[in-house]
């Protein structure tokens, strides 16, 4: 194995765990969020406040879901070239990168945070 395979390989995985990481949270936060509405339902507060944090999170999944296509995409492609004999595809613009896109998911968990916060304090 050589040390760009080896770093190819890190940088891989890493990915990957971001997203598994990035999954997590935004499922998690959809899960509070409609558990926290239906303890409030008790107290006379409707569930109307969670369509942002949750539509926030759902977004921040989509995300993700973008990423991991364009994961594979590159993958196949790179794939098809290997066996032809052809140089690799580089996909060097943002939009092709992973990473633009979890930054953006990761962003997108803040914003759903701050919204379900922001709509719980104005509740008083």
């Amino acid at each position: 194995m050589t040390i760009e395979s080896h770093h190819e390989l890190r940088s891989q995985k890493v990915a990957d765990s971001t997203r598994r990481y990035l999954i997590g949270v935004h499922t998690g936060g959809i899960s509070l969020t409609i558990l926290l509405a239906s303890k409030l339902i008790e107290h006379g507060i409707g569930p109307r406040w969670i369509v942002g944090p949750v539509s926030a999170f759902t977004l921040g999944l989509v995300l993700v879901g973008i990423s991991l296509f364009l994961a594979k995409h590159r993958s196949v492609k790179r794939s098809i070239a290997e066996e032809k004999g052809q140089d690799l595809p580089m996909f060097k613009s943002w939009y092709w990168r992973s990473f633009t896109w979890d930054i953006i998911s990761g962003i997108t968990f803040v914003a759903a945070v701050w919204c379900g916060l922001a709509k719980i304090v104005s509740m008083n």
